[in-house]
């Protein structure tokens, strides 16, 4: 049976094995199931970025702990719940991400229409929301557990990180990030 992945959009993915212009061996995913590999090859895993992108990339080592994914997790859960946030965790980073849309604005134009009610207004999130990056905690010292709050700015076009702390325990952190998820003021700003 083919390898096949669903991401949150309802879109199938395969995956299928290719070459560069080099020779070299690689691998994508695509909604052609023609030709599609049975097995993922070992050292690698189908990933999902924030927006429903699907690659497959090698398995990466984790530096964060469980107990710390879990403690950030915690204090977003109703953010994540609702919709207005998602988590990616890259070997020494976690990265919290916004929606771009307000959601409960989203949800209450949508409710009612046709599609609505015959998809469902939460499947119709899942298709159309995108989220963009606004703050990494990122392991400083991996003895110590500390961590760096970084806060994203675009100026002229560009996203820059800048960071707001000095190195501090992940527990400190947490209100650090209360303040700047203030959905809102978040959704107030005319953009």
């Amino acid at each position: 049976m083919p390898v096949q992945y669903t991401n949150r959009k309802g879109k199938i993915y395969f995956l299928h094995e290719g070459s560069t212009k080099k020779g070299n061996l690689k691998y994508t995913l695509s909604q052609s199931k023609e030709g599609a590999l049975n097995i993922i090859p070992e050292g690698y895993e189908i990933y999902e970025n924030p927006n429903a992108q699907v690659f497959l990339r090698r398995i990466k080592p984790k530096l964060i702990k469980k107990t710390e994914e879990i403690l950030v997790k915690e204090k977003l859960i109703k953010l994540i719940e609702q919709k207005y946030c998602k988590l990616t965790i890259e070997k020494k980073t976690i990265t919290i991400y916004l929606a771009d849309q307000d959601v409960e604005k989203i949800r209450e134009i949508w409710k009612n229409t046709p599609r609505a009610q015959k998809e469902g207004v939460e499947v119709l999130i899942d298709q159309e929301i995108t989220y963009s990056p606004v703050i990494q905690l990122v392991l400083q010292s991996q003895k110590e557990r500390l961590f760096v709050v970084k806060i994203v700015d675009y100026e002229e076009g560009n996203r820059m990180w800048e960071i707001v702390n000095t190195p501090d325990r992940l527990e400190y952190l947490i209100p650090i990030i209360s303040e700047e998820i203030d959905i809102e003021t978040y959704y107030s700003f005319p953009f």
